[in-house]
């Protein structure tokens, strides 16, 4: 099928760079591909025209112009093209009925039209896993891989919270949606750890809040893609650098260690007091991070940056938030299909700030819990809280003999930052104090 043309209008990135010191910025530009539209942006100077150019790929779930700043300074020194596949970036088009792998060979159609046959590639979250193929299937035309916050297969955790704010999307319950997606992609418990967390936090919301009718609509497909992606499999051959922040709970440092781990020449590298949202947190250690390493130079001369380069990754740095054994008795309470509302005690096994595992007492009351949001009241603690269940499970061995033989993991569930934060200051209250 062929390629038709269009020029589209310019966008928030491109107003972002019209005040920089870049010789060339070009409009926004189009190219359909039947009814795909893939939009991108290139930016060269006269200086670096013949040096080999950096490949950018917006992810599905970012603030508008998320690419802007790294595009002005990366600019300086290579030539940019910044592309946004459907339903990336700043291109609304949803485009839910295609797989990673189909949007990676739209990706190299898109290259044979601009000329590209080689180039640095530089994805950020979600469209990793594209990049991630591209690389497996046109490996000679890839010179090194970036990604920033990469996965090699969400935990159903995240993907539980994820689906959660598609439910409420559906239902069109924006507050609802709005917060679940920013508690998913930033870590809101570190948020005072974070440059520019807070407002970070409210910036995306309000955006979110804000989404037309053709965003919520790609909200929807995007979403629904994420929750039927494969498992990742063997990773590229070339030079792969995975970068996460310090305190990404969405993309976790430990996850990308997995990646690299399936990669020849995989690199992991953690910019510190950052989430998810790295980029626009911390963007001087950043951009240095990009230039160190598409320059070939050492990245331990990074400021800010731990690279990390054992083979193993130890448990305990494996969690971002600790847990604690409590064997706290609690109620819950969860609403049956027949409308009736029934409520049964549990104990609390280990709880963090993002969620607890319970022990149930009654293995018939496992099926009803499945995909449940439940109710939780601790009395001995002034404290109740909404839960959503992930997993389910059958204790063994020693747990159990005891009188509960099943057990529920679930998330804190909130309707708003401000239930966020009563959670919070409830278990601070009542937990032991973890510097």
């Amino acid at each position: 099928m062929g390629a038709s043309k269009k020029s589209g209008k310019n966008n928030s990135l491109r107003s972002a760079l019209k005040n920089g010191n870049l010789d060339v910025v070009r409009p926004v530009e189009s190219i359909f591909y039947g009814p795909w539209r893939v939009d991108f942006i290139r930016v060269t100077r006269p200086s670096n025209f013949l040096k080999t150019p950096i490949v950018m790929l917006s992810g599905m779930f970012q603030p508008k112009g998320f690419f802007s700043q790294e595009v002005e300074l990366l600019g300086e020194q290579y030539p940019i093209y910044k592309i946004d596949l459907p339903g990336f970036g700043d291109n609304e088009q949803a485009s839910g009925v295609l797989s990673s792998k189909q949007l990676a060979e739209l990706l190299a159609r898109l290259l044979d039209e601009l000329g590209i046959e080689k180039a640095y590639f530089l994805a950020f979250s979600t469209s990793s896993s594209i990049a991630y193929h591209f690389g497996n299937h046109f490996p000679e035309r890839v010179e090194k891989l970036c990604f920033v916050g990469a996965t090699m297969d969400y935990r159903s955790s995240v993907k539980a919270s994820f689906k959660d704010a598609l439910n409420a999307l559906l239902e069109d319950n924006m507050d609802q949606f709005a917060t679940s997606m920013v508690m998913t992609l930033m870590n809101h418990s570190k948020k005072s750890k974070v440059k520019k967390g807070e407002s970070l936090v409210q910036s995306f919301y309000n955006q979110l809040l804000g989404l037309n009718e053709e965003e919520k609509e790609c909200y929807v497909q995007n979403i629904s893609r994420l929750l039927e992606e494969d498992k990742l499999g063997s990773g590229p051959s070339c030079p792969l650098l995975v970068v996460t922040g310090e305190y990404d709970n969405f993309t976790t440092a430990y996850e990308g260690h997995l990646m690299i781990q399936k990669c020849r020449q995989g690199t992991l590298a953690i910019i510190k007091s950052s989430d998810h949202l790295v980029g626009h947190e911390k963007q001087t250690q950043m951009i240095n991070t990009l230039k160190t390493f598409f320059d070939g130079d050492d990245l331990n001369a990074v400021r800010g940056l731990k690279v990390w380069e054992r083979p193993e990754f130890p448990v305990s740095s494996r969690r971002l938030h600790p847990r604690w054994k409590v064997g706290q008795e609690v109620e819950l309470a969860v609403e049956l299909e027949s409308g009736e509302s029934k409520v049964i005690g549990a104990v609390i096994d280990e709880v963090s700030v993002e969620g607890c595992r319970l022990k149930l007492t009654k293995t018939s009351d496992l099926e009803i819990y499945k995909g449940q949001v439940l109710h939780m009241k601790v009395p001995v603690w002034d404290f109740s809280t909404e839960l959503l269940v992930f997993q389910t499970s059958q204790l063994a061995g020693d747990e159990a003999k005891s009188e509960c033989d099943t057990a529920l993991t679930a998330l804190f569930r909130y309707n708003s930052f401000e239930d966020a934060e009563k959670t919070e200051e409830a278990l601070e209250k009542v937990l032991p104090k973890v510097s």
